[in-house]
């Protein structure tokens, strides 16, 4: 089994991805010329600031302020970052947020082996979390990726509770991988829907051939 400090940037930037939602731009689209990466957001929705990212995770609790402080003094800036409403929201916010993380000491390049060594710490970190659908292979942009759904009650420190719906996409792309995380209100067929529209949508840049 790897060691904690191996797996702890991983972990954390996974719950980056699920727990909130960085670029701005003019219209529905986000790319990225060096990563030859793109999203295409719906319409009605919007892009996110770093500095709104920032303030939302110091507003969310975790299983130990330790922790949670780990998390806030680690969020950089992700790729990208989309919302259902502008923020601030007063309620639980649909997002869809996307990183990309190096390889670095991890033990694994496989989606699915990472994605499973993942998942135990944030089961104890994030409260009530029930696995509603077991990691699995898929693809993302055609490329090799494993996928996540889970349940889970999201506290604030402002005592609020909400019961969230997250889903976690891992991407390799040679020394790196692509992290997606959405998260939205139980039962949302329609923003579920929207996602996984965006999801299936985005352009990533194939890896060179050795």
């Amino acid at each position: 089994m790897p060691s904690a400090p191996v797996l702890a940037r991983p972990v954390l930037a996974v719950l980056l991805l699920l727990l909130a939602p960085m670029a701005s731009a003019d219209d529905d689209r986000y790319e990225n010329p060096t990563l030859q990466f793109a999203l295409t957001k719906p319409s009605t929705w919007h892009f996110m600031s770093a500095q709104e990212n920032r303030k939302n995770l110091e507003r969310v609790q975790f299983g130990s302020d330790a922790f949670k402080q780990q998390v806030v003094e680690q969020s950089a800036a992700p790729l990208v970052v989309i919302t259902r409403y502008p923020e601030p929201h007063p309620g639980l916010n649909a997002s869809l947020k996307v990183s990309v993380k190096p390889f670095g000491a991890l033990p694994t390049r496989e989606p699915l082996p990472l994605l499973s060594m993942i998942l135990p710490v944030m089961q104890q970190q994030l409260d009530s979390v029930e696995i509603v659908q077991p990691p699995a292979e898929t693809t993302v942009a055609g490329l090799p990726a494993a996928h996540v759904v889970l349940h889970y009650t999201l506290a604030t420190t402002d005592g609020d509770a909400f019961a969230t719906a997250s889903e976690l996409w891992l991407v390799p792309n040679g020394d790196f991988f692509y992290m997606i995380g959405a998260g939205y209100a139980q039962g949302d067929a329609d923003t579920r829907a929207e996602i996984a529209k965006v999801v299936e949508e985005l352009t990533i840049a194939r890896p060179a051939s050795p």
